[in-house]
């Protein structure tokens, strides 16, 4: 008897999966200052939500109908550059941002389907092996290990926070015990 609760069932090329991660590559080298920053740094920028935004071209525009009134330090030519280069990648990203959401549903979708089948072929090999059939208990404690949070030997720091996997782990195991799925 077959399972069926897939709600993608597809295949992707490799050529086209090649051709796809070429497409990225060439996309981002389009984009050489592109930055990535790390959160403590990214959390006091200003938001570039759309009051700021309408904000920011307002005062731009302004100031190039009044050119005395801009402060003689503030350098006009950035702040054009920095206008006009806001608004093209807003425009590049309502149309990435949309795509990149589409893959992070379909990979968590696809990943829970993998997961489910996992879970199932590792339960039925659990029980294979209890049955004492060859190999099964192998694989069983092979699988088993995904299930188990390896705890530190080492005194932890009373001020130390958990790391996020750690956390994450945790957090992945009471879940499944709070579904009422079998405790590993």
């Amino acid at each position: 008897m077959s399972v069926n609760f897939n709600l993608i069932s597809a295949t992707l090329d490799d050529s086209v999966h090649a051709s796809i991660i070429t497409d990225v590559k060439a996309i981002e080298a389009k984009l050489p200052f592109a930055i990535t920053l790390p959160t403590e740094e990214r959390i006091p920028l200003r938001g570039t939500g759309l009051k700021n935004i309408d904000f920011i071209e307002k005062a731009y525009e302004y100031a190039v109908k009044n050119p005395d009134l801009p402060p003689q330090y503030l350098e006009m030519t950035e702040f054009g550059k920095d206008v006009r280069l806001l608004k093209q990648i807003q425009v590049l990203m309502q149309h990435l941002v949309p795509l990149v959401d589409k893959l992070k549903d379909t990979y968590a979708v696809v990943g829970s389907e993998a997961y489910s089948s996992a879970r199932i072929f590792y339960h039925h090999v659990k029980n294979a092996s209890n049955a004492n059939i060859p190999g099964a208990s192998a694989i069983a404690k092979e699988l088993a290990k995904r299930f188990h949070v390896v705890k530190s030997t080492s005194t932890p720091d009373p001020g130390a926070t958990t790391t996020g996997a750690v956390k994450t782990a945790a957090k992945e195991i009471k879940t499944e015990d709070v579904a009422g799925e079998v405790k590993e």
